[in-house]
């Protein structure tokens, strides 16, 4: 999958950014068997990310408290249900309350897109960068930052 793609579902939840269309200026409306194709292969694609590159443990936990919030708005949007939008809004608040950072201090995809870009004096391209090629990249950086920070 490209990591524009993995981007866009971190930063929205919307699992349609799975689907290969040739623009993504209008994404397909869907029922709940497919959403619910399309959440099995999201978890195992996490799956593989988390085997492949490895999170410290604050973020598996980060993610996973996301992934709760999301399919908990995707239920919501799917069907119309006074209690789900009732504990959609709890778990969201709670979410945010958990994990309120400052603007300054929360790193960003472009973020890490530009330190990487800088790093490697090379461009990154979205649309055709895997999400393991990428992840790999910034697994590797900080690898050798940390060993020229531990011998410099």
């Amino acid at each position: 999958m490209p990591i524009w793609n993995f981007n866009e579902i971190q930063r929205t939840g919307d699992l349609r950014y799975l689907i290969i269309l040739d623009t993504y200026n209008e994404l397909p409306i869907i029922n709940n068997l497919f959403l619910n194709k399309l959440q099995s292969k999201w978890d195992a694609l996490e799956i593989e990310y988390l085997d492949r590159v490895g999170v410290e443990e604050d973020y598996k936990r980060f993610v996973l408290d996301q992934k709760e919030v999301l399919i908990s708005a995707l239920e919501c949007v799917i069907e119309s249900d006074d209690f789900k939008d009732t504990l959609h809004e709890i778990l969201e608040n709670r979410f945010k309350d958990k994990y309120k950072k400052s603007e300054e201090t929360v790193v960003t995809f472009e973020d890490n897109l530009a330190y990487l870009e800088g790093y490697y004096g090379f461009q990154i391209d979205l649309n055709n960068t895997s999400c393991i090629k990428y992840f790999t990249y910034l697994k590797a950086m900080k690898k050798r930052i940390e060993i020229e920070n531990n011998h410099g």
